[in-house]
């Protein structure tokens, strides 16, 4: 498969297997070392035809897990009868583990891309051979790709390997996800491969720092919701040059593409995200990662915005705050579930077996309109006032946002009086003295900000 032919017109990865539109479906082809149930010999000249007259042709990687006992039953009671590979694969899907996909969070499918076959499960010292077995995969599966993109996959691989994060052994549903992209046994090159391309002195500089490469991709992941999309390269490549512990050039930013994907994506994603915490408890990765690993998973950033602006809220405007009590504290309590349980609520949850929020966002939106509306005076826009998160939920009390926006205007101009620094020597909003909710300021003209 050449570069050209792995995306569709979205963007998004091509599969050539029936199975990755029918999730969980077994294919003698899918495993070769396993044992094939009994309608597998009978339907393989079937299965030719069926491949010319669909498109679709069996992938030789890709793995879609399940439960083999359940998939021997299932089988076992489709065996026997003359139909083909693709009415035998909707049979299996529907009576098995009925499953629809959806556009939240990653795709829980595989890629033939991302496949790494590995020999055994962790190597502890790795030879020149071991490498070239990983880098003849590489090249076979997209030999059109540029020579620094494959040793970009080639390290993140055997980094991957060498780190023992790619686990063939394991079944796919301990880590939450119905497939898995990681083979077990050696790998066979094709005719003619090559592996000419091996740059050994860009390895020598990439594999000392993979462990920052490896955090930052799960930094992505949670923060993001996927591994890549082409609108984070820029977040990459600004993350990256943050670490400071190697020339920042050293991966260019259209290289995450294929680091994050092909290179890391055979790691499962609760491996990847305890990998990333490990590092920062053992101090193995750079300080800017290890800050970052509080980030709020993709999904759940409004909540945490409306709490970062919450303590001034509370602060300058106590009689508001009072009246809205019940809605502070259950945004308060949702916080505090949302750092004891790490991926609750997120669009990536189902990978770590994370529950769902029983609050919905829209809840909180006369909260999210004031302190939208207090950052955003006009001119002055803070961070917070600029968050997605933050704003998405305030548009549900556009009006609120308004009004709390005029506040924020008075509280500046009455702030920047010469009279009231004059007088307190102070500038700022700390000049402004306030009773109850309303603005007491020494001045020719005095601005009430709220009546109480």
């Amino acid at each position: 498969m050449s570069g050209k032919d792995t995306k569709d017109a979205k963007g998004q990865p091509l599969h050539t297997n029936p199975a990755a539109l029918v999730p969980n479906v077994p294919s003698s082809a899918s495993n070769p070392g396993s044992g094939s149930d009994s309608s597998s010999s009978s339907s393989s000249s079937s299965q030719a035809s069926t491949a010319a007259s669909t498109g679709f042709a069996p992938t030789k990687k890709v793995l879609y897990l399940e439960e083999k006992s359940r998939k021997d039953q299932i089988n076992a009671k489709i065996a026997g009868r003359q139909i083909t590979d693709i009415k035998k694969a909707v049979l299996v899907a529907l009576n098995g583990d009925l499953y629809v996909p959806n556009d939240e969070g990653e795709m829980d499918a595989g890629n033939d891309l991302n496949v790494v076959t590995i020999h055994t499960d962790k190597v502890d010292v790795l030879l020149d051979n071991d490498i070239e077995m990983i880098a003849h995969e590489v090249h076979d599966q997209d030999p059109a790709l540029s020579s620094i993109n494959k040793n970009y996959v080639l390290a993140s691989r055997i980094s991957a390997w060498k780190l023992g994060l790619l686990k063939p052994n394991d079944a796919s549903s301990t880590h939450h996800c119905r497939y898995t992209e990681v083979i077990k046994g050696k790998y066979r090159p094709e005719a003619n491969t090559d592996v000419t391309w091996i740059d050994y002195q860009l390895l020598g500089e990439l594999l000392p720092v993979m462990t920052n490469v490896i955090c930052l991709v799960a930094y992505i992941f949670r923060w993001k919701g996927h591994h890549y999309k082409k609108e984070y390269e820029s977040v990459y490549a600004a993350k990256w040059a943050k670490c400071r512990n190697v020339r920042e050039d050293l991966i260019r930013s259209d290289g995450w593409e294929f680091i994050a994907t092909r290179g890391l994506h055979a790691i499962f994603p609760d491996d990847l995200d305890n990998f990333w915490l490990q590092s920062v408890a053992e101090g193995k990765c750079a300080r800017p990662l290890a800050i970052r690993m509080t980030v709020p998973a993709a999904g759940t950033a409004s909540f945490f915005a409306m709490y970062a602006g919450l303590g001034e809220f509370k602060q300058l405007f106590p009689n508001q705050a009072s009246k809205m009590k019940k809605m502070i504290e259950s945004l308060e309590a949702v916080v505090e579930d949302l750092r004891i349980n790490r991926w609750k609520g997120g669009i990536n949850r189902k990978f770590y077996d994370a529950g769902i929020l029983l609050v919905r966002e829209n809840d909180f939106s006369a909260l999210a309109a004031a302190i939208k509306g207090l950052n955003t005076p006009d001119g002055a826009a803070t961070d917070l006032g600029a968050s997605e998160s933050l704003t998405r939920v305030a548009k549900s009390a556009a009006l609120s946002t308004k009004i709390w926006k005029s506040v924020a205007n008075g509280v500046i101009r009455a702030a920047e009086s010469t009279a009231i620094q004059k007088q307190l020597g102070l500038s700022a909003v700390t000049s402004i003295v306030f009773h109850g909710d309303g603005l007491k300021v020494a001045s020719n003209k005095p601005q009430l900000l709220e009546e109480e």
